[in-house]
């Protein structure tokens, strides 16, 4: 039984490292989309002692990129070090965190080397997850040599940013090279707020496909489906090299009534109860990481459903 010396584990598959290189290359990845900048600049926002209604009325006559690096500078100065993020890990008993980081084809790759700096200090705690920009050229053979450099724990599809549905023929060469490295393949799969792409651009049903053409390719329906939680939970469950995660939501709302998440809730308890993952998305939140996994801890399953979302299962899909 864990004691407050032994806190009880827990692997967070889609996280972050407090350094302002990794969360530039977040905010660089999506920035060029103005709903996402308009969504999740409420936090960002306040950061640099503005409103949000400062932050709009910017939007309508300067640079969004002017914008982006003011937040990172802000964001730089509250960020803990990176060693003091480490302890306070061990003390919530965080044993891994996925972090992803976005390649940029418009400069070096300074995030995934940043990461990487951190993975060697720091061997297996942070797992480098990276998706990389539509215009690197030969995108499969960088990935395969990031993984031989670095060691990567899996790879992010995006597809909004790449302009292509999930199942998209100029995605086959990257599925084939995850699939002969063992490497999962996170695909974004959630509603969209970009103003250049329809709604449903990553619904469950583009990644099942992919899942129906490349059964033994190990996948992750990222953010976890929503508004099509119902879909994304029913790829997870006749698929069994699925896994999904709800990252990018407060799981205190999941648990709300009308959230639109109550079919994870009912199989994620049963049925599918060893393919959903846990993962943060901090400091996306604007909340602090104890938070976030309090209210993980607190949903109305099984105690040993939510060791197999908070753990398990995460252990078993990354081979940790």
């Amino acid at each position: 039984m864990a004691t407050p010396e032994t806190p009880v584990l827990l692997i967070d598959t889609f996280g972050a490292i407090p350094d302002a290189a990794v969360i530039q290359s977040w905010l660089r990845c999506f920035g060029r989309f103005g709903g996402y900048v308009r969504m999740f600049g409420r936090g960002f926002a306040g950061l640099t002692g503005q409103t949000v209604g400062d932050l709009f009325a910017r939007l309508e006559h300067e640079p969004v990129d002017q914008i982006l690096e003011e937040w990172v500078e802000a964001i730089a100065v509250i960020l803990p070090s990176v060693d003091d993020y480490v302890t306070s890990l061990d003390a919530m008993g965080v044993e891994a965190v996925g972090v992803w980081v976005h390649v940029d084809h418009r400069g070096p790759p300074t995030a995934l080397e940043v990461l990487a700096e951190h993975c060697r200090r720091y061997p297996r705690r942070f797992l480098p997850i990276p998706s990389y920009d539509p215009n690197i050229p030969d995108r499969p053979e960088t990935i395969a040599r990031d993984h031989e450099r670095i060691g990567l724990t899996g790879v992010c599809l995006l597809p909004i940013v790449d302009g292509r549905v999930a199942e998209d023929a100029d995605y086959q060469p990257i599925y084939e090279t995850c699939l002969e490295l063992d490497l999962p393949v996170w695909i974004h799969t959630v509603n969209t707020w970009s103003d250049r792409h329809p709604a449903d651009f990553c619904h469950p049903s583009h990644a099942d496909r992919v899942a129906c053409r490349w059964p033994d390719l190990r996948i992750v329906l990222g953010h976890g489906g929503w508004p099509w939680v119902a879909e994304a939970v029913a790829v997870a469950w006749r698929h069994p090299n699925v896994y999904l995660e709800p990252s990018a939501f407060r799981y205190k709302h999941l648990a709300s009534p009308g959230s639109g998440w109550e079919p994870l809730l009912c199989y994620g308890d049963t049925t599918i109860a060893d393919k959903v993952l846990f993962g943060s998305l901090w400091p996306l939140l604007g909340l602090p990481l104890e938070i976030v996994i309090e209210e993980a801890r607190s949903l109305p399953l099984r105690p040993e459903t939510i060791k197999k979302w908070t753990y398990d299962n995460a252990k078993r899909l990354y081979k940790l």
